[in-house]
C-alpha cells in the first residue's frame, strides 16, 4: 500500500507556523531540507523515521515523521529548541 502525504487536496497538512517575539505570524511554506534520497519507502517490519530541517534566522527547526508498520498513525514531532529565543 502507498500513501501520498502531499497531494493537491492536503498540501498544507504538514505546515508549521508560529508567532515570533515581535508578534508577527511566521508560516513556513518553503520546502524543507532532508537527507532522504528515496521518493518511496516500504514500511513492513521496521519503523521508519523521516527527518526534515528548515533554517529560520540562521537557526535550525527540525520536523520528524515516524512511521510504524502496524499503524496508520504518523507521529509528527517539531523541534523548535534552536529558535526558542525568537518565538
Amino acid at each position: 500500500m502507498s500513501v501520498d502525504l502531499i497531494s493537491e487536496n492536503n498540501s498544507d497538512n504538514l505546515l508549521v507556523s508560529f508567532q515570533d517575539i515581535d508578534g508577527e505570524r511566521v508560516s513556513i511554506q518553503d520546502p524543507w531540507l532532508t537527507d532522504e534520497s528515496r521518493d518511496h519507502v516500504d514500511i513492513f517490519s521496521d519503523s521508519y523515521l523521516l527527518s526534515f530541517s528548515y533554517i529560520y534566522n540562521n537557526k535550525i527547526i527540525e520536523k520528524t515523521l515516524l512511521f510504524e508498520p502496524s499503524s496508520y498513525v504518523i507521529r509528527i514531532t517539531t523541534n523548535l529548541v534552536d529558535v526558542s529565543e525568537k518565538i
